[in-house]
């Protein structure tokens, strides 16, 4: 005999929440993976894919995912974790985890929406370029030995000399 339908979406509603747990656990242990010894172990995304059963890109992402919502308040629990993985390819992850939640939009019409805001602002597309290519900067200085820490920030510093209009702020 075929279970109740009540018992039935209990059942699917359990195994979702387990499924939304699981991802956050597998964000957090891959931002722990990737902290420099000796506070964390100093893995590669590579190195972190085969335990965690994922591409070394697909760990990035977690990374991604977790640096941007550590918290669990940031997170609306009415939200897959797709949406997550979404939002961090944005200028403004919570903004667009907020809307989504707030709209009830699934993970295809938050990325329907993004994808709408950059057609529609070439400006969006780059603003998230360099607020992607700023985090891997920061996370490779964070990862860096002092000597090539002091390496990095001279080459800035000359760069910055050279191009004394990106200075000026941007309006």
């Amino acid at each position: 005999m075929a279970r109740p339908l009540d018992e039935w979406q209990q059942l699917v509603a359990e195994a979702l929440s387990h499924e939304r747990t699981m991802q956050w656990t597998l964000a957090a242990l891959a931002y722990e993976g990737a902290i420099p010894p000796p506070e964390g172990l100093g893995l590669t995304p590579k190195e972190m894919a085969g335990p965690l059963q994922c591409s070394a890109s697909r760990v990035r992402r977690l990374i991604q995912v977790w640096r941007a919502f550590p918290d669990p308040a940031q997170r609306p629990p009415t939200l897959y974790f797709e949406h997550f993985v979404v939002a961090v390819a944005t200028a403004d992850p919570q903004g667009w985890v907020d809307t989504a939640a707030d709209r009830e939009w699934s993970v295809a019409q938050l990325r329907d929406a993004i994808r709408a805001l950059k057609a529609a602002d070439p400006d969006e597309v780059r603003r998230t370029t360099v607020e992607r290519r700023w985090r891997a900067w920061c996370n490779a200085y964070e990862a860096a030995d002092p000597q090539t820490q002091a390496s990095m920030r001279q080459q800035v510093a000359d760069w910055l000399a050279a191009h004394p209009v990106a200075r000026r702020p941007v309006a």
